[in-house]
């Protein structure tokens, strides 16, 4: 994979709802454990999964990239549904890191790679605030990291 060029934006504050689950990475990497592929399915076999596009919000950090968080998969809307969460991405800065390609391995290598892009060397520091991954496409998407 080539190197990703990530590109600083201001976010406005929106709200999604959804379906959340809490859970850390070291967990997602044993897939016996992993609760994410469990809540994308919860998602697609819901009526939300109409509605485009899709937005994977982790927000609610313990700590930082290692620590527990709340992942909530949905669509961008104020009110609140049944049996759903509803969560609010922060306003502020965020670096996109735009990508495509088969899923679900892009987006797992995309993350390992924005995770060496943190722990490299650049002037931006990621804040746990929120994060958010938006799906344009079956294969296409972007993911906005906050930052400091």
């Amino acid at each position: 994979m080539t190197a990703l060029k990530p590109v600083k934006q201001y976010v406005e504050q929106f709200a999604i709802t959804g379906f959340s689950k809490r859970t850390k990475n070291i967990d997602e990497a044993h897939p016996e454990q992993a609760k994410i592929p469990a809540l994308w399915q919860q998602f697609q076999e819901s009526d939300l999964s109409a509605h485009k596009p899709a937005i994977a919000v982790y927000s609610d950090y313990e700590s930082n990239a290692e620590g527990l968080y709340t992942i909530t998969v949905g669509v961008a809307q104020n009110q609140q549904l049944p049996l759903c969460s509803r969560v609010e991405i922060k306003a502020g800065q965020y670096l996109q890191f735009k990508n495509n390609g088969p899923m679900p391995d892009t987006i797992i290598k995309t993350w390992q790679e924005i995770w060496g892009y943190f722990n490299g060397n650049t002037h931006y520091l990621r804040n746990f605030i929120s994060d958010f991954e938006v799906y344009n496409g079956p294969n296409e998407f972007a993911i906005f990291i906050g930052i400091q």
